[in-house]
């Protein structure tokens, strides 16, 4: 059975977006006569909002001032609205993205962002840093946590998927550049990477999933395998690049110990690698984040900060 282990630094952005979640604007109610009849405090109801502040302390290792900014806040609304959903009238699409952040008086720059501004700004700084989890809280609302990480894990796939992809060509170069007697040995090689790490072949894997053959088993690989198989591979690239490696006995023993390494760690944490493969691809993941990301901003643009 998967092992379900919410890590802590999911478990403090979820608490920090909850506590930082406000649905109340307070109004200083003016008076003509504030000397002897102050004017009063109006709280009124409001749709979810976040401080920008508050959003940005939860991602690690930003530069925070590039976000601080009228025109920045204003120019990633306008990139994450669906093309379908955009106002074609310049006018009304500048109202439309304006009307999603509110800048609050101060020295320094703050605003009030809405759901879906606030989705936007972490979609756009997760070009820089991982913020998948940030972005599913957001497009989730009123979910639990473990529903957030669950649907985090199906996401973070499809940028784990491309990482894999950049290792196994360099892996793929390395063993070219060794020249091996022939490319059966090759073939080989990576026949026996998935033999030492699910003790079983790619081909029976796949039977007993009910996959494509055509399909590469990484593309169905859950978060946790493919954390695992990526660290296997880095390694493995290093020990060439160090110089550690350089005879295909040497490549062919580091593959093994790798891949033996990654089979126990998952084990130990999560479940056997032939436990932790997906019916769905990461082709399908994809697709399934497009189509709830879109029914996130048609739910959403028509809902302001204020």
């Amino acid at each position: 059975m998967q092992n379900i282990i919410v890590p802590e630094e999911y478990k403090k952005t979820f608490d920090i977006l909850n506590g930082a979640r406000q649905t109340v604007h307070v109004y200083q109610e003016m008076s003509l006569w504030p000397d002897w009849a102050p004017g009063a405090k109006i709280a009124e109801r409001a749709h979810d909002f976040w401080k920008l502040s508050d959003i940005l302390v939860t991602v690690n290792g930003i530069n925070a001032e590039s976000y601080r900014s009228t025109i920045t806040l204003d120019n990633i609304i306008r990139e994450y609205t669906p093309k379908r959903l955009k106002e074609k009238n310049p006018a009304r699409m500048s109202k439309l993205a304006a009307s999603h952040f509110h800048v609050l008086a101060g020295d320094e720059f703050d605003a009030e962002l809405s759901r879906f501004a606030a989705w936007a700004l972490v979609k756009e700084i997760g070009k820089q840093r991982p913020t998948t989890f940030h972005q599913e809280y957001f497009i989730n609302p009123n979910a639990g946590i473990l529903d957030i990480y669950n649907n985090t894990n199906q996401t973070v796939r499809i940028g784990l998927r491309e990482i894999v992809s950049k290792y196994q060509k360099q892996l793929d170069g390395i063993m070219k550049r060794l020249r091996a007697q022939n490319n059966q040995q090759y073939a080989e090689m990576k026949r026996e990477m998935y033999t030492w790490l699910f003790k079983s072949s790619a081909t029976d894997i796949k039977k007993k999933n009910h996959l494509p053959e055509s399909k590469p088993l990484a593309d169905f690989m859950n978060a946790y395998l493919l954390r695992a198989y990526i660290r296997a591979l880095r390694n493995i690239i290093a020990k060439w690049d160090n110089g550690s490696v350089r005879d295909y006995s040497g490549l062919r023993g580091a593959i093994y110990n790798e891949m033996v390494a990654a089979r126990d760690s998952l084990t130990k944490k999560f479940a056997r690698p032939e436990n932790s493969i997906q019916p769905n691809s990461v082709a399908q993941v994809e697709q399934w984040r497009k189509e709830r990301e879109l029914q996130f901003a048609q739910n959403y643009i028509n809902t302001y900060v204020r």
